[in-house]
């Protein structure tokens, strides 16, 4: 099956990034394997970090993207870190049975940095803060008087 998405090298490649973060994505590009769309990239960003990353295709040129590609592998989605020979294969043929015609096809290729989703430690800590501050900061009703009690037998 012939797809005509990639007829006449109309298809282009761009990259988003989100500066604000350090954040770039760069060195966008793409070949067809068969019925697959191989998109290759590097992404930039601070050593370590874990970040999501978009691909998202337009049909006007790249004034809207409305066609989100669903059967991809790679690394597309959580969890991508930063380096440079990254790619995402996408199965058009699954998503787009029929293929897709026209002319004025863009790929953008964006990433965000993830949000640590580790929160047990900030409530493990207000955990015990809190119940520090309720021994430390409870009303005090007795007069610092004390009782003990001994077996009889003593």
């Amino acid at each position: 099956m012939s797809f005509r998405l990639f007829a006449a090298g109309l298809l282009v490649c761009f990259a988003v990034g989100i500066r604000a973060q350090d954040t770039q994505v760069t060195e966008v590009r793409f070949e067809q394997d068969g019925g697959k769309i191989v998109i290759r990239y590097d992404l930039s960003g601070k050593p370590g970090k874990k970040y999501t990353v978009f691909v998202e295709l337009s049909n006007d040129e790249g004034k809207t993207f409305r066609i989100k590609p669903h059967s991809v592998l790679g690394n597309v989605g959580k969890n991508v870190l930063p380096g440079t020979g990254k790619s995402i294969v996408w199965d058009m043929q699954r998503d787009y049975p029929q293929g897709l015609e026209g002319e004025g096809f863009v790929f953008a290729v964006s990433a965000r940095l993830q949000k640590s989703g580790k929160k047990w430690p900030y409530l493990l800590g207000l955990t015990l803060a809190g119940g520090f501050g309720y021994f430390v900061l409870r009303p005090k009703d007795d007069k610092g008087e004390m009782t003990i009690r001994l077996p009889e037998d003593i």
